[in-house]
């Protein structure tokens, strides 16, 4: 799995379920960040892709941030593979399921003073 942040993900889905570029003053408010932030994620977002190869989020000047559709189609790929399909997991042992608790307990979504965010923690495991 790729080493997305909680925001670096959500800024990779929202990319990926528009057709047209976004606004950095819409991602600012759709992330719940300041502008400066929001260069920052996308510019962490881009070393996080490029260190995996693969194509960095793209900007058109005074229009916005966007996603081509073969990058939309490897990130796809690549953000719906499960640990334990990917370390070859095919039947119910002890340790298929537990990469699979291990992997619904780092899809969970926590609440905490009226805010909610999503937390994406990246397993370090490996099913042998």
């Amino acid at each position: 799995m790729i080493p997305f942040t909680g925001k670096q993900l959500q800024l990779i889905q929202l990319l990926m379920e528009q057709s047209t570029p976004i606004a950095l003053d819409e991602i600012s408010q759709l992330l719940h960040a300041g502008r400066r932030s929001v260069y920052y994620i996308v510019n962490k977002t881009n070393e996080v892709l490029q260190m995996n190869a693969l194509e960095p989020v793209m900007c058109k000047r005074g229009v916005g941030y966007f996603l081509l559709d073969g990058q939309k189609q490897q990130l796809s790929a690549l953000l719906s593979v499960h640990p334990a399909a990917a370390a070859g997991c095919t039947d119910t042992s002890a340790a298929c399921q537990l990469s699979d608790l291990l992997y619904d307990l780092s899809q969970s979504s926590y609440s905490c003073g009226g805010y909610h965010a999503v937390v994406k923690m990246q397993p370090q495991y490996r099913v042998q």
